[in-house]
């Protein structure tokens, strides 16, 4: 007779007698965030573009009226648009985006808010549009810079002269908006498992 050599199902020896780790549950701070969607949005919503805001009045009291304006609306346009990034993330990023477009103020407001909506559609969506998201805002955050040129810089760059600077601003684009996304595309991850 031959001795077996397979081990028993569910002894010491067995590959699959491991215990299934499961998942550390959330701590307090997660909870609460979980328990509390709509604060959060709120909250988001007030340091990315209602902190920002407060700007206008100084800027009004210095006599700079165009862009106080410029900052007003487009903060209340993406307060608004970051309370429903949950149900439409694309939205808020292309609102962020031709916001962050108008000279000066306006773009580091753009920019943050471009941010929360590259994050939000990667948690809140797919990992396929993540990356469609992440397309989207290199390529039009990239057209904004090249457009941002005086049309001299912009022609030369355009006829071959200045390449690298146009790679330069590409990459600057593409990594602006990498981050979020990874960001995003980790933790969306994480709650879909």
């Amino acid at each position: 007779m031959t001795a077996q050599s397979s081990a028993a199902p569910g002894s010491s020896t067995d590959p699959g007698a491991a215990e299934l780790a499961l998942p550390r549950p959330p701590g307090l701070f997660r909870r609460w965030i979980d328990r509390h969607p709509r604060t959060v949005d709120v909250l988001i919503a007030f340091f990315t573009a209602g902190l920002p805001a407060l700007l206008a009045p100084v800027l009004l009291a210095t006599g700079d009226v165009s862009n106080a304006v410029i900052i007003g609306i487009g903060s209340a346009l993406l307060f608004v648009a970051t309370l429903f990034r949950r149900r439409f993330p694309f939205v808020l990023l292309l609102a962020a985006t031709i916001i962050g477009q108008v000279p000066d103020p306006s773009m580091t407001i753009g920019m943050v808010s471009a941010w929360v909506a590259l994050y939000s559609i990667a948690v809140f969506r797919s990992t396929r549009q993540a990356w469609i998201g992440f397309a989207i805002a290199t390529v039009l955050w990239f057209a904004g810079f090249v457009l941002d040129w005086s049309p001299a810089t912009a022609s030369a760059a355009l006829t071959g002269t200045d390449w690298i600077q146009i790679l330069g601003l590409l990459f600057q684009s593409a990594t602006a908006m990498l981050v979020p996304t990874l960001i995003g595309i980790s933790v969306g991850g994480r709650r879909r498992y």
